[in-house]
């Protein structure tokens, strides 16, 4: 129901490539993955699609499992556990869980003030990196994501056709962009 390839570089030039496969939203997909270990509610009655992903290195394989949260009850639940209070405004929350960590994405797909100005959890020089991303190729960061110790963190960049109004996901010719052609 929807596949994702990656190429990620942490701390190396060596990457780390990998791949995010999304389930149908049924029992066999949870038994299939496995059931969160640190979030008390049942997620088959949450109605949506888990996600498995995989990332390879040189020495080890890195096993992830992605729940997606929609309900207010739930953004509120994972607001308090990452201490994140903006979180429970978000569109949809993706929660990750791996062998010795979690962490979790809060999507925004708006281009609100109220998003736009949302909390800083960047130092000063992560931000210059940021600023120089969205000046140099014109995208926009919109969502952000934090593991459970905030020892890492990202922020997640867009870019679209049309930006006229504060919900440019609404509008057709806003997806499948390449943002890839940006950096060649």
């Amino acid at each position: 129901t929807g596949c994702t390839f990656e190429i990620k570089f942490k701390e190396s030039l060596i990457p780390t490539i990998g791949f995010h496969y999304r389930l149908k939203p049924i029992k066999e997909s949870y038994d299939l993955i496995g059931y969160p270990k640190n979030i008390p509610f049942n997620l088959l009655d949450v109605g949506t699609r888990p996600g498995i992903n995989y990332e390879y290195t040189l020495e080890s394989v890195l096993r992830k499992k992605y729940y997606y949260l929609e309900k207010p009850t739930h953004k509120e639940y994972i607001a308090r556990m990452f201490n994140k209070p903006f979180a429970q405004d978000a569109s949809l929350i993706e929660y990750t869980e791996a062998d010795q960590i979690s962490k979790v994405n809060i999507w925004r797909f708006d281009y609100s003030n109220d998003n736009l100005n949302r909390p800083n959890y960047f130092n000063s020089s992560e931000m210059r990196i940021i600023n120089l991303i969205k000046e140099k190729y014109g995208l926009i960061s919109i969502s952000d994501g934090f593991y459970k110790d905030d020892l890492i963190k990202a922020t997640y960049f867009f870019n679209t056709v049309n930006n006229t109004t504060n919900n440019p996901f609404d509008r057709k010719e806003n997806f499948n962009i390449d943002t890839i052609k940006l950096f060649l």
